[in-house]
Formats: structure tokens, sequence, C-alpha cells
């Protein structure tokens, strides 16, 4: 069913113009280190994303996302507000019409209603039932182009990010803003890139020592973080996934503990990699491996 969501998804929405603007394979369990006391408060995922541009400290420094600061970042920071809060919603992003971005996703801060939809759901969540209740929650689409807009704009009602998901890294790299690769051609991945495929776009978050990629992405259940397998088997990834959201969002991960993915996420995925000049980097984040990234969008910097 989540394939088939997703490749629907893909044939249904319509495109929109975009404007410029340490692990081992051998992994258990019990071996990821998580702790939420080793961690900064993390209880205000669904809050409103600071505002506030015009001062002396960035993303990094303050571990909050700052809407408008083009920085990897605050892009890795905006995109984990609704993380485990957020149920998928085929359109969930998208205007009435399913051609451009709709209000939500034009709108700087999460919208609170998308956790008090979540936490009515039961782990039973019938996503197509809920097909094109848009301000439910996010589609694959709409949760990229939601975070977009809160790390390139910093007010509301704007021209929007939205588009067909499978457009989106070749969309974003003929705009100027970095790199296209084929999936094809592909030889690393990094935190901050974005992948497309077909009926479907992920968030990446770096890979494992194992070769496995873990990314942020909204697909039926919602929105959550989860890893590729390895040769069709558990991976580092999948683990490490699996006890993020274990420990920072133990009602959701009750009710829904899947986070692997189907292994075409890396085979038919082309990448999109933002420039230094469209976002900076100046903290190497994305020369770090997907353990240390999380560790800091968790966690802090060291």
């Amino acid at each position: 069913m989540k394939k088939f969501l997703c490749l629907l998804c893909c044939l249904v929405l319509c495109g929109c113009n975009v404007k410029a603007p340490e692990s081992s394979s051998s992994l258990q369990n019990s071996d990821v280190n998580v702790s939420k006391a080793d961690t900064i408060n993390n209880t205000n995922n669904t809050s409103n994303i600071n505002n506030n541009n015009n001062n002396n400290f960035t993303a990094y420094d303050t571990h909050k996302p700052v809407a408008g600061e083009k920085s990897i970042a605050n892009l890795l920071l905006t995109a984990k507000q609704p993380v485990g809060h957020t149920m998928y919603v085929w359109g969930g992003g998208w205007n009435e019409e399913d051609t451009a971005a709709g209000v939500d996703a034009t709108t700087i801060g999460v919208n609170p209603y998308w956790a008090e939809f979540a936490s009515q759901q039961t782990a039973n969540y019938d996503a197509e039932a809920n097909a094109f209740k848009i301000h439910n929650g996010l589609d694959c689409s709409g949760y990229i182009g939601w975070t977009l807009y809160n790390v390139f704009e910093t007010e509301n009602g704007k021209e929007g990010y939205v588009r067909k998901a499978a457009t989106m890294a070749k969309a974003f790299a003929e705009n100027g803003w970095g790199t296209f690769t084929p999936a094809a051609e592909i030889k690393d991945y990094k935190a901050g890139d974005v992948m497309s495929m077909d009926g479907h776009v992920w968030l990446c978050l770096g890979s494992c020592d194992d070769g496995s990629i873990m990314l942020m992405h909204s697909s039926p259940p919602g929105v959550r973080i989860c890893g590729t397998p390895i040769d069709g088997e558990t991976s580092d990834a999948i683990l490490i996934a699996q006890q993020y959201m274990k420990n920072f969002y133990p009602e959701w991960f009750e009710k829904y503990p899947e986070c692997d993915v189907e292994s075409t996420y890396i085979s038919a995925s082309d990448q999109f990699r933002f420039s230094e000049q469209t976002l900076s980097d100046e903290h190497k984040l994305k020369d770090m491996s997907a353990p240390e990234v999380l560790n800091w969008i968790y966690a802090g910097r060291e």
C-alpha cells in the first residue's frame, strides 16, 4: 500500500513553478547510545520556528531552526520539527487544486493541528482514507516543500516550494541551487541531499559505516527517520533510526515501529546537493556520518 500511495501521488499531483531564492555493521539495538539525558530539551518539537533572523545567533548556535537562515544546519533542524508528530496525508502541503503549495507549506512554523491529528490516530492509521484532507498532515513533497519554505523565507504566504516529488532534485539544480546527479552516477550521500524517485522525495542524513543510508521523509504512516537495508537485511541505519524514534518519540514508535525502506530508495533515487552559495555549511555537517549528524541534531554540537 505504501508503494502504491507514493506512486499514485506522483501520477496525480501536478507540478508548479519553484522560485530560486559511528556505527558498525554488527550493531545491535542495545549498542546504540541515544540518551535523552545527554540531549537538549526535545519536548517542543511542534513549537513555531524562530522568526528572529536579525540577531547574531545562527541555528547552529542556538540549536533551533531560524526562518530564512540559509544553511545546512538550519535545513536539518527545520526538517526535524514534524518528525514523530505528523501523519502522512496524501496532498498535505498542497493547495486545494493540487497545483502548487498550499497554506500549510507557505507558513512559518509547524501547523499545531498536525500533532493534534496524529495524537488521535491508532496503529491502524489508514493513509488512503485520509487522502486529500490536506490540513491534517504532509505528503512527501509537501514535507520537503514546507521545510524549504521555512529555510528560505521569513514571512507567510509567499510562493511555495512544493512540486511533483520526482521532479524536485532536477528542478532545484535547474534553479541554480546546486548539482544534480542521476541515480546511476551517485558516488556518495551527504546530509542535506534531496533525493527524488518515481513517486517520492526524501531528505538524506548521510551514510553509516556499513554503507546504509539514513533519511527523513513523509511516507505512510507519517514523518519519521528511516534507514535503507543492506542486501535486503537490517542495517546500521535501520537500527539507529529505530533507536531515535523509540527514544525521542515513544508514543509514535509504539504505534509505528517500522523504520526501514525499500532498497529502491538507493537504486532509483536521483540526487540534488545544495551548493555552499545556496546553503552554507561552515560546520561541515555534510562531511559527517549519519550517526554523527543525528547526534548533532538531537544532542547539540560538541
